[in-house]
């Protein structure tokens, strides 16, 4: 066996041995995830089958110079900490996100350790948690004061890092736009090619607005991905298997990942049918995806690059800037904004957003969709579903865009049906000043509502602040930041539902439950909004 430089016995990661780290090594190795070359290697060459990657564990003597004095770990004794590290983590964590790690780990160690904490404020690193997981699993013994210093610093700023860092959506007004102006598009467009060209983002935009998917997942959808079912069509995608399920990673995208089926409607299944037929001249990519790369590269009048072995992200993202570029800004005349701390456009204006943003999109879906028990199991699956505390009142937001852009088709007298609207059945009221009071009680002579009601100087039965009491033609006594307030609770408890199933501690019916009971406050809340914007 190759010597290892340092002894790791006192290493702190599941009371690992030097034969241990060795032997996994190997074993990554023969199952070809570590396509070539020895553990004594500054790089590594690997794949998980997706990608192609590398690790370069190469790093300056004079970067690290300043945390080898201070801490008394020799570069090459911190490399085979750091190599040990990494192998540890596989199985648990993606390949990209290891070396994202260690391109990390060298921008951390060209940080002065003296002033480590002001200067971590001032870049961006995104591998923080992972940094601080290794250096807790460095030995200490003999630098207690100096590892303190270093998991002190790393801590703090893990806490600014992730409020700073949170992903910022565009307005919703822009996700309206961006809809209606790609199925104008997709309706309007008479030239093959383009459509051609453009069929991956109509597929992203059509399949991961509505259904949980990431960018990674939508470009690994099987070309087989369409059968009919009962007269009905069905779309099977590929879903990342996330921790929870106890699992380990393989590499591989047939263990990483599991399929799930989903009834699409006709006219889209014709799409797809289309662009099937359409491509199959092309031979199949390595992978057998849906999504041809020699079409996306005929744009350019180019072959396909010799290394392209499928339709990636990359493309994927290209289409989508070519669609804002060429599409809604040329040919829709729509300016661009890139600033998403700009709330308020203009009506010719549309904000560029990322791939990404549609997961989030489509769990606002589900509210407003039943949550069929397949979404459940989805959304449980995920080890973070991406409904965290800065994401609650943007329901709400998406609630007034979408109520707005209603209210202006109505106002404009354009043909348009409020399918969420249903006025409620009036009970019988009393009429009283300046109103009328749907209290049971009330009518009944009974002033027990009555005193529950009080005004701003203590005044008992103030109309205008009991809960039975509208004006004329009023049917909401609720506020605005009422309605926010309770959608943003009623969120907390759907992530609460979601986050036990995903550890096998909750049930399916929770998670419809909470989205039912937001689903009332959302169509509530939009009544309100009509009514209000219609005064």
């Amino acid at each position: 066996m190759r010597k290892i430089n340092v002894s790791i016995n006192n290493f702190k990661l599941n009371n690992i041995k030097e034969t241990d780290i060795y032997q996994a090594f190997l074993t990554y190795k023969n199952e070809g995830i570590i396509r070539c070359g020895d553990y004594s290697d500054n790089k590594w060459y690997l794949t998980d089958e997706y990608e192609n990657c590398n690790f370069s564990f190469h790093f300056s003597k004079l970067d690290y110079e300043d945390f080898e004095e201070n801490l008394g770990i020799s570069l090459d004794d911190m490399v085979d900490y750091l190599k040990a590290y990494v192998i540890c983590k596989f199985g648990e964590v993606e390949l990209t996100s290891l070396r994202q790690f260690i391109c990390d780990m060298k921008k951390f160690f060209r940080l002065s350790y003296a002033d480590l904490f002001c200067e971590l404020e001032d870049v961006t690193i995104s591998s923080l948690p992972k940094i601080l997981d290794f250096i807790e699993s460095l030995p200490d013994e003999g630098r207690e004061e100096e590892m303190s210093y270093l998991k002190e610093s790393i801590s703090k700023n893990i806490a600014v890092d992730y409020t700073d860092k949170k992903r910022l959506l565009a307005s919703f007004d822009s996700y309206f736009k961006f809809n209606d102006l790609i199925e104008l598009f997709w309706k309007e467009c008479t030239d093959e090619f383009e459509k051609l060209f453009f069929f991956p983002v109509w597929f992203w935009w059509r399949v991961s607005s509505v259904y949980p998917m990431r960018p990674r997942e939508v470009v690994l959808t099987p070309r087989n991905c369409l059968k009919k079912v009962n007269g009905r069509y069905q779309i099977t995608v590929r879903k990342d298997k996330k921790k929870g399920n106890g699992k380990r990673k393989t590499y591989k995208i047939d263990t990483d990942y599991k399929t799930f089926s989903f009834i699409i409607t006709d006219e889209f299944a014709k799409d797809i049918e289309w662009y099937i037929d359409k491509t199959s001249s092309y031979p199949d990519n390595e992978l057998n995806t849906l999504f041809i790369s020699d079409v996306h590269y005929k744009k350019w009048e180019r072959c396909k690059p010799y290394k392209s072995r499928y339709f990636t992200y990359v493309n994927l993202n290209t289409c989508l800037r070519y669609f804002f570029e060429f599409v809604i800004h040329e040919y829709y005349g729509y300016e661009l904004v890139s600033d998403l701390n700009r709330k308020h456009l203009n009506s010719n204006e549309i904000h560029k957003f990322n791939l990404g943003d549609t997961r989030h999109l489509s769990l606002i879906g589900v509210i407003f969709s039943g949550a069929p028990a397949s979404v459940a199991q989805a959304l449980a699956s995920h080890d973070n579903v991406d409904m965290g505390a800065h994401y609650y009142t943007n329901i709400a937001s998406f609630i007034e865009t979408s109520t707005y852009r209603k209210y202006k088709k109505i106002a404009s007298k354009e043909q348009f049906t409020l399918s969420s609207y249903r006025k409620p059945i009036e009970e019988s009221f009393t009429c009283v000043t300046g109103g009328k009071c749907f209290s049971k009680k009330y009518a009944a002579k009974n002033y027990e509502d009555c005193s529950m009601a009080c005004g701003p100087h203590g005044e008992v039965g103030y109309c205008s602040k009991c809960q039975y009491f509208r004006t004329s033609g009023r049917m909401f006594s609720t506020s605005d930041a009422e309605y926010k307030n309770m959608i943003e609770c009623s969120c907390k408890s759907l992530q609460m539902a979601v986050d036990s199933l995903r550890k096998s501690k909750g049930y399916k019916e929770d998670i419809t439950k909470g989205i039912i009971e937001i689903n009332t406050l959302a169509s509530e809340y939009s009544r309100y909004l009509m009514e209000t914007k219609g005064e």
